[in-house]
């Protein structure tokens, strides 16, 4: 993850998550060839912090791939699998930046 005084990136397995503190957004940008073609034709796709309601930040293990996503107020997106889940992604193996990633969006929406 990279970091300067106002923006945040969090790289994962077919996507890259910019999180803007002024501007209030998450930007979500889905590519790759492993990632669903739903999710590539809406990308990039930005959420205003203020609809999110939670992010959840499962770490992954030697026989599950970690991964991330957003919650948002109304549901937009959800899907139970996280493939299809358009406010959600899977981390790179060995991501260890995840849980700061997901503590700086928690922080920024006051929860």
């Amino acid at each position: 993850m990279k970091t300067n005084q106002q923006v945040q990136v969090h790289r994962g397995l077919g996507c890259t998550a910019v999180v803007d503190p002024i501007e209030r957004t998450v930007t979500l940008f889905h590519f790759g060839i492993l990632t669903n073609r739903h999710k590539r034709r809406i990308s990039p796709r930005v959420i205003a912090l203020d609809d999110v309601t939670g992010i959840t930040h499962l770490n992954g293990s030697f026989l599950k791939r970690g991964s991330m996503r957003l919650v948002l107020y109304n549901g937009a997106g959800y899907h139970p699998s996280i493939l299809k889940d358009i406010n959600s992604y899977f981390d790179v193996d060995g991501d260890t930046e995840g849980d700061k990633f997901a503590r700086t969006v928690l922080s920024i929406i006051g929860r």
